[in-house]
């Protein structure tokens, strides 16, 4: 009699472990998902908020301008921040001078880099382009990392012919991944 009273409390025993391990597990699985949610949420507002602080950081760099080796740079529109770089003339001055126009993995004054450049059709072009020739309206995605996150952002430009030396770039659209 000792026996079976012994062995039913061992396996009660067992099976309470077994209970709480079980529900445990069960509580795991059915949190998962939340977590899983939870973290892509925080970062898709994380990526929200750089972008509205690189806006803001844009917009007061346009107001203030660069000052570079000594010399002050103003943008001429608040996109330059994103689509241009510095760079030096054939007389020394140091100007802005866009993105287009530099090689691969150069860096804008705001810090982002092209990483892509498609017309309406779907064709890819690769940097640098060259200057002074028409192309067709073109989507240009900017991108950089902040925060092991990274922010894209996407211009539509339009190429206009001035004179026979010069074509100017108008920017039709520049929007922010997920606007």
């Amino acid at each position: 009699m000792k026996n079976k009273g012994s062995s039913l409390l061992y396996v009660l025993i067992i099976l309470s472990v077994l209970s709480v391990f079980l529900t445990g597990f069960i509580f795991f699985t059915k949190n998962r998902y939340k977590i899983l949610n939870l973290n892509s949420a925080y970062s898709y507002d994380l990526k929200i908020k750089l972008a509205e602080n690189e806006k803001a950081f844009s917009d007061s760099i346009y107001k203030s301008g660069i000052l570079i080796a000594g010399n002050k740079i103003s943008l001429n529109n608040k996109h330059e921040y994103y689509n241009s770089g510095v760079a030096e003339d054939s007389t020394g001055k140091t100007n802005l001078k866009r993105l287009l126009y530099f090689k691969q993995n150069e860096k804008s004054t705001g810090g982002f880099n092209i990483t892509d450049i498609k017309d309406q059709n779907g064709n890819s072009y690769h940097l640098p382009l060259k200057e002074n020739m028409l192309y067709p309206d073109l989507i240009i995605i900017y991108g950089k990392n902040i925060l092991n996150e990274n922010i894209s952002a996407a211009e539509n430009i339009k190429f206009i012919r001035k004179n026979n030396d010069e074509i100017n770039i108008e920017t039709i659209s520049f929007y922010f991944e997920g606007e």
